[in-house]
């Protein structure tokens, strides 16, 4: 969906059904065509090493 609709930001929730956000979010930034998207990580587990790992992952907030 990212590639066909040419999206400008994501908001991404970590929980998803086939895989997490992290692996997600792996997949988006190694594709030309996603790469530049910005993405913003949803998550209700608000810890600080979540919000970590979401940045250090590529998210541009958490």
């Amino acid at each position: 969906m990212a590639k066909q609709y040419q999206l400008r930001l994501i908001l991404m929730d970590l929980n998803l059904p086939d895989m997490n956000g992290i692996e997600a979010m792996h997949l988006l930034s190694h594709q030309i065509d996603t790469h530049p998207i910005p993405v913003i990580a949803i998550s209700a587990a608000a810890f600080m090493k979540n919000n970590e790992l979401g940045l250090q992952a590529g998210f541009k907030s958490y």
